[in-house]
């Protein structure tokens, strides 16, 4: 009997040390959520990159090399990203590396070209190729706005 109450009593604080440490991952779980992702805006037509392409005239920065504007639907990719900070960066904006035929992203000034860009909020260059964007707007549409700061990089860079 005496050794049946012994570990009734043992077992009360594990009890209560195991019920402690779900309650402090629930509350540390609830404040950790990642904020929501904001609503995106329908794309503004059928085809917004085609629609940025239109009459665009790239120069090479390479002597003797021709550029099709086409080529940049690939070599410009969008894609969601989960905001994970306050800054709420919510999309990725990745650049092959053909788009050093156009301008040199670094420093020509591609970040402040896309800021400019209608329904751009924030534009951060982590790296040579990437961009991280926070925006409304419908992929299709930042993919349009970052081929529009690229060809506008590329003009100025003549």
């Amino acid at each position: 009997m005496r050794g049946r109450v012994l570990r009734v009593l043992l077992a009360v604080p594990r009890l209560l040390l195991a019920l402690g440490v779900i309650a402090w991952a629930l509350i540390n779980v609830a404040l950790r959520r990642t904020p929501p992702r904001p609503v995106r805006l329908d794309p503004s037509s059928a085809d917004p990159v085609g629609d940025a392409l239109v009459g665009a005239r790239p120069v090479s920065r390479i002597a003797g090399e021709r550029l099709d504007v086409e080529d940049l639907r690939w070599i410009v990719g969008v894609g969601e990203l989960e905001p994970v900070d306050e800054d709420g960066f919510n999309t990725v904006a990745g650049l092959d590396d053909v788009v050093s035929s156009y301008a040199d992203v670094a420093v020509d000034g591609l970040e402040a070209a896309l800021v400019e860009q209608p329904g751009i909020d924030a534009v951060a260059h982590t790296d040579r190729e990437v961009l991280l964007v926070r925006s409304v707007l419908a992929l299709p549409d930042v993919h349009a706005a970052v081929v529009r700061a690229l060809l506008a990089v590329n003009r100025t860079g003549e």
